[in-house]
């Protein structure tokens, strides 16, 4: 996960066309970590899709999550879950897919981050930084949350809401290393170019950390 910094949530609904081929060109455009997003759609076609989707993550060396159905997950194969604050906690879930899966929890105050790494997380979403379509019922968070998350918890940090083109570099000054978006990428005529300038913003970023650049 450390290498990780461009994360790809998919939702068919947002999605420019088939999501499976949406996935395609957002992994070959740079994104590292895909998640699959359905909160109405029934379990039937919900695997179907999963499945997949995990063989297109599969042919070109992405990570997946499901977000929150452990049992899609197991089925499909899936490399881990993403889970909010009411679904199980990371212990829980590697009962069921054992002790190398890859679990994210959401988190929108300091001690929830905190509270995650503590739990057995292997990172966190951070936000929502501003209001999103995939969240209506949530409160953006602000900013200031990217520098109080990375402050509360070691483990790798996405900052996730409204991250786009026009907000990219506002919650990079913020502090960001690493990004989840949605429409940002998967909403675009362009999938893959999408996802390729957002690949390339963030490399940069990340190579200036490196080398000290960045503070």
């Amino acid at each position: 996960m450390r290498g990780v910094h461009l994360y790809v949530l998919v939702t068919s609904d947002l999605a420019q066309g088939d999501p499976v081929d949406v996935t395609r060109a957002a992994v070959r455009g740079g994104a590292q970590l895909v998640q699959l997003r359905e909160k109405t759609m029934p379990k039937r076609p919900l695997l179907d899709l999963a499945r997949a989707i995990r063989e297109v993550t599969l042919e070109e060396g992405a990570l997946f999550v499901i977000n929150d159905h452990v049992d899609i997950a197991a089925l499909c194969s899936a490399d881990g879950v993403h889970q909010g604050q009411d679904d199980l906690p990371p212990a829980e879930v590697r009962k069921v897919l054992g002790p190398e899966a890859l679990v994210g929890v959401s988190t929108h105050a300091p001690d929830q981050a905190r509270r995650a790494e503590r739990d057995g997380a292997d990172y966190i979403g951070v936000g929502p930084i501003f209001e999103t379509e995939t969240k209506r019922h949530r409160a953006a968070v602000g900013l200031e949350f990217i520098r109080a998350a990375h402050e509360a918890a070691s483990i790798p940090g996405f900052a996730i809401g409204s991250v786009n083109r026009q907000t990219l570099d506002s919650v990079i000054a913020a502090g960001a290393t690493r990004v989840a978006v949605c429409t940002g990428i998967i909403a675009q005529p362009d999938v893959e170019a999408a996802a390729r300038w957002f690949r390339a913003r963030l490399d940069r970023v990340n190579s200036s950390e490196a080398r000290g650049d960045v503070p």
